[in-house]
């Protein structure tokens, strides 16, 4: 990847991180690296989306990958269901799907809530196999074009039922809030900050320099300089609104205990539907 890119995305990163305040940007740009930026983004989209890349992976026949990234996804992405179980709403969800989609009126399929992901997830792959084709048509090699045209469609059909399946056990969430609350979460793990005098703050803990602590409040993503000799305790705390108590990955490593931060001050919890 272009350094320009990985550039720019840190850049953009910090802008959200700080609604949009540059000041504040520059000030986070200066007490950390492009790596944990990058890092710190990728991390929590890890164990949600993970089983998705598996699903791409296969729609690109990169068969090996797609089975490397399947067995890591059972190992650190949170299961609603067993295996037999999503197996079987799977194909009787691709059932029902091929059926809408080979009637009379298939473009209903598209975009229909009731169909939920795999309505938007097939009609993507339908869009870039017609783009693909296209692009050899303009080439002149139309035969090369229309033979991968139907294969594309082909492979698209025959992941849906993966991509409902691994759907089923992982349930990915997809809303908008979800998105905006994992780039705007900073790196550093949030913190209740105990100040002299019994006052507090929830916030990040940016940096500690010359018996001070440069500090991201979480509510309203300032920056603040406190004293290091006023901070009378710390304790990790997730700011996360999304439920913490997730279900455990399909495999669970033996002797493993998943430990969950308390909740901040005013964080009100959610629950992934």
């Amino acid at each position: 990847m272009s350094p320009l890119v990985i550039l720019l995305a840190s850049a953009i990163r910090l802008i959200l991180v700080c609604n949009y305040d540059t000041s504040c940007a520059m000030t986070l740009a200066s007490s950390g690296s492009i790596v944990s930026t990058l890092l710190g983004t990728v991390i929590p989209l890890v164990p949600p989306y993970l089983p998705l890349l598996a699903v791409a992976l296969l729609f690109y026949r990169k068969l090996g990958m797609a089975i490397v990234v399947t067995v890591l996804s059972a190992l650190v992405s949170p299961a609603y269901m067993g295996l037999k179980e999503g197996l079987s709403g799977a194909v009787s969800d691709a059932l029902e799907f091929y059926q809408g989609l080979f009637s009379i009126r298939f473009w209903e399929v598209f975009g229909n809530s009731h169909y939920g992901k795999v309505s938007y997830w097939f009609g993507a792959l339908v869009l870039l196999v017609v783009w693909f084709f296209f692009l050899n048509f303009l080439r002149g090699d139309f035969s090369r074009g229309f033979a991968g045209l139907v294969g594309g469609i082909g492979v698209s059909l025959v992941t849906v039922v993966p991509f409902l399946y691994l759907d089923n056990l992982y349930r990915a969430p997809f809303d908008r809030y979800h998105f905006s609350e994992v780039v705007r979460t900073p790196w550093s793990p949030a913190e209740v900050i105990q100040l002299s005098g019994g006052d507090s703050r929830v916030g990040y803990i940016l940096e500690t320099k010359d018996g001070w602590f440069v500090v991201l409040n979480e509510y309203d993503r300032s920056i603040e300089y406190v004293k290091d000799s006023d901070v009378e305790g710390r304790e990790v705390c997730s700011a996360r609104s999304v439920e913490s108590d997730l279900p455990e990955p399909l495999f669970k490593l033996a002797d493993v205990e998943v430990s969950v931060s308390v909740e901040c001050p005013g964080v009100e919890v959610s629950s992934i539907k």
